[in-house]
């Protein structure tokens, strides 16, 4: 049987598991446990020739995008997070006043339709990437937040060549409001063969932008995503001498610091650096807490550990742990294997509890019956959008935006409690979130494989 080429066209940082779920949660969703079927192509703006990573086509970066065009907003002082930064203020500065540079498509994405479609040879370094991306059977696009102004030329200069493309498990652009950036994006939606959501707040700007468009809201694709099997993740755990760990309860952590909580969380404090320091503070008098009024054992997951320092969610949990005074406690202990985002599930579905930063190990809990206790900023629109309104899970939710250790110990203990309670909860919402996701893999499989034959 014939394989099928997919290509995804954002940049997708396989050393966050959160957004190497949405990729594997897209291929289990669409293949099954078929996934042979499937080659799976992706950008990575960090290589500069190809590779094949677990089981993936990885390609470089500036073959579809100039490397400023990609560059994101960041805390640091580094030359590179200065420059990535100044990138993103310019880029957000030029969309805004002068909206109208955006209407011709980049050169790598002219220049990447001429190559595909045979006109131009290409690069002499890239050759081998442009001789796979030619088998690219079908684009799907949407990834996480990645689906902007020029991904959206991508699409619609590939078009141009018919490679045809759906959107699936896009956050879409709520703060986009500039007619300019608009047109791009109507013009996508249009030549798309499916257009699928992940989030209420991106649907309703949908909906309010491109009346004449079909949108469909759906569970986030990393919903899907399969776990290891239970012998593997049984390996794993004894691979990193946790055998005698999991005779007792284990309550699991991830931690986190993006923009929603380094710049929008802790309001009683001024600026990033007083705002974490709040932050390990708050994470180091929760896992006391925790320590001393349960009987469990605490394993700290490494669910982002890149793709730079800022990144790395064990520098965060180390801290903590060193903060509460645990560093050296038998029953604490920091995970710093860079494991996969279905081994990460495998191993949070032996959890008796999670206290969560990581939106995606929330998923991935939701996925295999976890209860949990999720930490989020209030302007988190995943959190706000995907958790409380979309899935009713508010009551789950502890919110950062001015945290109490003696609340944030009380909620803890309330969920903790009545976990078994949530448990059934998770189970009568995934029979929902399986069968929407379900619907959803088999139609885009009808279609991919309609095309393909």
């Amino acid at each position: 049987m014939k394989k099928i080429h997919i290509l995804c066209p954002e940049y997708v940082p396989l050393e966050n598991k959160g957004e190497e779920a949405i990729i594997r949660g897209t291929i289990d969703v669409i293949f099954g446990k078929q996934e042979e079927l499937c080659e799976y192509h992706m950008v990575d703006m960090n290589i500069d020739k190809y590779q094949y990573v677990s089981g993936l086509h990885m390609h470089p970066g500036k073959l579809f995008f100039s490397d400023w065009r990609s560059r994101e907003f960041g805390v640091g002082f580094s030359w590179e997070q200065i420059y990535s930064s100044f990138c993103s203020l310019l880029r957000n500065f030029l969309n805004k006043f002068f909206p109208f540079w955006i209407r011709k498509p980049h050169k790598e994405a002219t220049r990447l339709k001429k190559i595909l479609d045979g006109k131009i040879k290409g690069p002499k370094k890239y050759q081998e990437s442009i001789k796979l991306l030619k088998k690219v059977d079908f684009i799907i696009a949407g990834h996480n937040g990645g689906l902007d102004e020029y991904v959206c030329h991508i699409l619609n200069e590939l078009h141009e060549i018919n490679i045809p493309f759906g959107v699936f498990g896009s956050s879409m652009k709520p703060n986009v409001t500039q007619k300019e950036l608009l047109k791009v994006f109507q013009k996508s939606f249009e030549n798309s063969l499916f257009n699928i959501v992940r989030n209420p707040f991106g649907y309703r700007w949908a909906l309010k932008n491109f009346p004449n468009c079909k949108f469909e809201l759906n569970p986030d694709p990393a919903f899907g995503m399969f776990p290891t099997e239970d012998i593997q993740t049984e390996k794993i755990i004894k691979e990193n001498g946790l055998s005698k760990f999991f005779e007792k309860d284990v309550i699991m952590f991830t931690t986190a610091e993006p923009a929603p909580i380094s710049r929008h969380s802790f309001e009683g404090k001024v600026g990033v650096f007083q705002k974490v320091e709040a932050h390990r503070k708050f994470l180091a008098n929760l896992l006391k807490n925790i320590h001393e009024t349960t009987n469990a054992n605490v394993i700290f997951l490494p669910h982002t550990i890149g793709p730079n320092i800022q990144m790395d969610d064990r520098l965060i949990s180390k801290d903590a742990i060193k903060r509460a005074g645990l560093d050296s406690d038998e029953r604490v202990f920091l995970l710093e294997s860079d494991l996969s985002a279905k081994e990460l599930k495998g191993l949070i579905k032996r959890a008796e509890f999670i206290v969560a930063e990581r939106v995606h190990s929330i998923i991935g809990a939701i996925g295999v019956r976890t209860p949990f206790m999720s930490l989020a900023s209030d302007k988190d629109t995943r959190v706000q959008g995907i958790l409380s309104e979309q899935m009713e899970l508010s009551d789950l939710v502890y919110s950062l935006r001015n945290p109490s250790n003696q609340e944030a110990k009380k909620k803890f203990e309330e969920l903790y409690n009545g976990r078994d309670k949530i448990v059934e909860r998770l189970e009568v919402l995934n029979n929902i979130i399986d069968e929407e996701l379900k619907s959803t893999g088999t139609k885009i499989n009808k279609i991919i494989n309609n095309l393909v034959k």
